[in-house]
């Protein structure tokens, strides 16, 4: 689906799908939790690219609570690490792209150890959100996005990707096998 926005029409579209409002609770708004699947909302305006990421916890950490045991700890430092450097997790081919911003959200470190802490934690449902800021020098010339997130966290199988530029929007499912979202 291509179709031309104007500058108030893609701002009410993405105000509108955003994975980033705050909810009544304080938690981000999102789409059903459902394993396995990630979304991903990309706003291209003048020479900026901003994305966000949403996905359900398992599919980054491997569990969906706050971290308690030292294991958990663990993967939880080495996924926000990861999670701060966005060019791993996305190439923005010969458009000269430099990361200016970037806001993680994941489930709170638990202050107890090794889970005992009264909680039944495997009924807990945490979403992960990430949100990116690049300014481009050629713009112009991006014309895909590959998303690397799947051999980086093998948990994402399908990524929910939707976009929108000056010119046009777009929905497509990304997987595995096709990781290029084509904005153009």
């Amino acid at each position: 689906m291509h179709r031309k926005l104007s500058a108030p029409g893609w701002l009410l579209w993405f105000a509108a799908s955003s994975c980033v409002a705050v909810a009544a609770s304080g938690h981000p708004a999102h789409e059903p939790h459902v394993h396995g699947i990630a979304a991903l909302n990309i706003v291209l305006e003048n020479h900026d690219v901003h994305l966000t990421l949403e996905s359900p916890a398992v599919n980054l950490l491997g569990f969906e609570h706050a971290p308690v045991t030292a294991e958990q700890k663990t993967a939880f430092h080495a996924t926000r690490q990861i999670l701060t450097r966005p060019p791993r997790l996305f190439a923005l081919p010969g458009a000269g792209c430099q990361l200016v911003d970037s806001d993680i959200w994941m489930p709170e470190i638990h202050s107890h150890t090794d889970g005992d802490d009264g909680h039944d934690h495997h009924e807990e449902h945490a979403d992960i959100h990430a949100n990116y800021h690049f300014q481009c020098s050629r713009i112009a010339e991006l014309n895909e996005i590959r998303i690397d997130l799947f051999a980086i966290f093998p948990g994402i199988q399908q990524i929910k990707a939707q976009w929108v530029t000056g010119r046009s929007q777009g929905t497509q499912l990304l997987t595995p096998a096709a990781n290029r979202l084509k904005i153009k």
